[in-house]
């Protein structure tokens, strides 16, 4: 979602030559397409664990791993819905065609990379916030299931 809010505006703000703006493009590009997986699956993986933990401790478990599903499903959108245009921005960078894109096709192509960049930056948002609401309920779970209320008061058994 970063990149959509803050490297997008600056390189439409800052866009006189399409290939230039392209080519800044790809650099940011390329250090997503390492970045974003790998962090997505460290993240699949850190609730893959909460949820085994969960389980074995009896408490509620498959919202850990649907938290993990919605984080990792950026790479799958990606595949969907932003292959063609990477590959449009990507063949502009390499000055395939040199002066056959103009200016205001680029700067189309990297409006609409942006938007749905939007879109898929909400996936892994909602992984965080089911995540969140999961730490909560289980640690709220184990809170009530480990103790008893006396006076209105918990007291850990």
């Amino acid at each position: 979602m970063g990149l959509t809010l803050m490297a997008v505006p600056a390189l439409l703000d800052t866009a006189e030559n399409p290939v230039h703006m392209m080519q800044t493009w790809k650099g940011i590009y390329n250090r997503g397409k390492v970045q974003g997986p790998s962090t997505a699956l460290l993240t699949l993986l850190s609730y893959g664990t909460a949820a085994y933990l969960a389980r074995q401790q009896g408490l509620p478990w498959a919202g850990f791993v649907g938290a993990g599903l919605l984080t990792l499903g950026i790479m799958p959108f990606t595949i969907a819905f932003l292959a063609p245009t990477n590959s449009r921005l990507l063949a502009g960078a390499a000055g395939v065609g040199k002066g056959d894109v103009s200016l205001q096709t680029a700067v189309g192509w990297l409006r609409y990379w942006g938007q749905v960049n939007l879109v898929r930056g909400l996936l892994p948002l909602a992984g965080a916030t089911l995540g969140l609401w999961m730490l909560v309920r289980t640690a709220s779970s184990h809170t009530a299931a480990a103790g008893s209320t006396v006076g209105g008061k918990i007291h850990v058994a």
